[in-house]
């Protein structure tokens, strides 16, 4: 406190309150090749080496703005990888940490296997085996050898019968290198072909694959001999081919025919040009053919199709009139033909189709009254007379609607008078005491209205 200049006490009072900060501390366990994420505080830590790792958080307290500190312990446990190599040839089973390892391909192939190490956080433990297969080689070797050239000289040895032989090496890493022989002795000798051949046909030889033939002699023989390999194998034999050459026959006949005739020739009928042959066998095998040779001329159909309306006359090829008389025509479709020859006799036919189409003619006679315009297709009329409206079908051709209107006179009657005060009104037999206008209507004999009208009005009588 403090005393004023006039001796008056002066007063500070401060009320203070003091709030708590707080230090809390939290520890986990991961692998070295696991990312923590620390909950709860938007953080991430790792993938970390193997070792004890201490990070800090700060956060506001609720109300009064005091640091609170959090400390994480982050152990991080190591996982182990270890690597061997080794090489095994393409046809050797691998055990490998109990299990069996079969059929690798040949380069290079990578086995796994892991443990998990004995601390809580269960890291792995990771075992890998680089495995180099070597191949192993066969070397296969085919041939043929005749009998007239053994022996046989293979890797250092002689052969002298048919067998599949073998020889084996190892390669550097120790895979077997394996060489086979499969060899095949044939023999030489001598063989007789004979034949039967037609003077048309030609014959492959597949001693030698040479053809023969077709030859133009008649019942002769030819003899041809070869000295080459037996079938495929390269070694000398002689083979002699003995060929009988037995004739063919051949009997042409042209003939000309239209395109709408027929022919018969031996028993078939024919309308198609071309060749056509009927052969024969003589008692040799060989052909004896009869062929006609077919030349077909043809026939024109010149077609034309039109249509007519029944009350129109056509004038069709050398003059002639169709529907001459404005209703020859009586059927819808009718077709006229016109017949000539050609220079080689076949017709050519003109055609012509005839769609025939009607005309129409619609006729209506009307009666109406002069106070009543008659709607006639679009058009109001008002007097009596003859009236035409015409339209074309899909054809082309006129449709005609006519009409014979009467229009009947109407009449109208007016009566106008004046009636004073009280008086009263006698009109066509009805008394009337208020002015005003009144009708009355009758009919005429024409079956028209015939309308009295009576107009009155206040006054002095005036008749």
């Amino acid at each position: 406190s403090l005393t004023s200049q006039y001796g008056c006490d002066s007063v500070y009072v401060l009320d203070l309150l003091v709030s708590p900060t707080y230090f809390k501390t939290v520890e986990f366990e991961v692998c070295d090749n696991e990312i923590f994420e620390w909950e709860g505080h938007d953080k991430q830590y790792g993938p970390l080496s193997s070792g004890v790792y201490v990070f800090y958080d700060s956060l506001r307290t609720s109300t009064f703005g005091c640091d609170s500190v959090w400390e994480l312990t982050l152990i991080v446990h190591p996982t182990y990888l270890f690597e061997r190599d080794t090489i095994i040839c393409e046809n050797e089973v691998l055990t490998w940490r109990g299990q069996v390892h079969s059929g690798l391909s040949v380069g290079l192939t990578v086995l796994w296997d892991s443990l998990e190490t004995v601390h809580t956080t269960h890291c792995d433990s990771v075992y890998k085996l680089n495995v180099h297969v070597q191949p192993t080689y066969e070397f296969v070797h085919v041939d043929t050898v005749c009998d007239n050239a053994l022996p046989y000289q293979w890797r250092g040895k002689d052969y002298t019968i048919t067998g599949v032989y073998y020889d084996s090496l190892e390669s550097q890493y120790g895979c077997d290198s394996v060489y086979v022989l499969d060899l095949l002795v044939t023999p030489t000798y001598h063989q007789y072909d004979t034949i039967s051949l037609c003077d048309n046909e030609v014959y492959k030889w597949t001693r030698n694959n040479q053809t023969y033939g077709p030859y133009t002699a008649r019942e002769d023989y030819y003899t041809e001999s070869e000295m080459f390999a037996t079938e495929t194998f390269g070694c000398d034999s002689l083979w002699e081919l003995k060929i009988k050459v037995h004739p063919t026959y051949l009997f042409d006949t042209i003939a000309n025919v239209c395109s709408n005739k027929k022919i018969e020739y031996r028993g078939k009928v024919y309308y198609q040009e071309g060749v056509y042959d009927d052969t024969l066998k003589t008692q040799y095998g060989c052909d004896s053919i009869y062929r006609l040779i077919l030349n077909v001329d043809p026939i024109y159909t010149m077609e034309n199709t039109i249509t007519l309306c029944d009350n129109e006359s056509y004038v069709w090829n050398n003059g002639q009139i169709i529907n001459e008389h404005k209703g020859d025509l009586k059927e819808k479709y009718t077709t006229f033909y016109q017949h000539y020859y050609t220079d080689m006799g076949c017709d050519s036919i003109l055609k012509l189709n005839v769609i025939l189409c009607h005309t129409y003619l619609f006729e209506d006679t009307i009666v109406t009254c002069s106070n009543e315009p008659y709607n006639f297709r679009g058009r109001i009329l008002t007097e009596s007379g003859i009236y035409y409206d015409s339209l074309q079908t899909q054809c082309g051709c006129d449709s005609i609607y006519k009409l014979y209107l009467t229009v009947d006179p109407a009449y109208l009657f007016v009566t106008s008078d004046t009636i004073c005060g009280t008086e009263t009104y006698e009109w066509r037999g009805e008394i009337y005491d208020s002015t005003g206008i009144y009708f009355d209507s009758l009919v005429t004999s024409l079956n028209c209205d015939s309308v009295s009208l009576l107009s009155t009005k206040n006054g002095r009588l005036k008749i």
